[in-house]
């Protein structure tokens, strides 16, 4: 089980989770966008809201489901909805995506390069 935000999530919100990304990433693309919302003063920590743009070019905030599937930690702090990623040193927007196709494709040959990464 997972907490986020002082809730614990089940195996089955999880697998929920992972189906609805998985579908929604398949149907529009296999691309998540990125937003750097907030870097702390150390710069060893970023808070990234992963977005998915969807073909009728409607936006899906998909940081919930990335906490849930990943293991990234959830945050509201500075007014958004973002998951916090810690560390530096490399692009940690590609960092995360790669973490969330993993989680969606682990079976898969490659299947933590499936789902491609923008910054906005």
């Amino acid at each position: 089980m997972v907490k986020i935000m002082g809730n614990t999530i089940t195996k089955e919100e999880i697998e929920k989770q992972r189906e609805q990304l998985k579908t929604l990433v398949e149907q529009n693309g296999m691309r998540i966008h990125t937003i750097l919302r907030h870097v702390s003063t150390s710069g060893m920590q970023r808070e990234i809201s992963p977005i998915v743009i969807c073909k009728d070019g409607s936006i899906r905030h998909i940081a919930y489901a990335v906490a849930c599937i990943a293991g990234y930690a959830y945050t509201e702090k500075h007014g958004h909805a973002a998951n916090v990623v810690k560390g530096c040193g490399m692009d940690m927007g590609f960092a995360l995506v790669y973490d969330v196709s993993g989680a969606l494709y682990p079976d898969e040959e490659r299947g933590a390069y499936k789902i491609a990464q923008d910054w906005i």
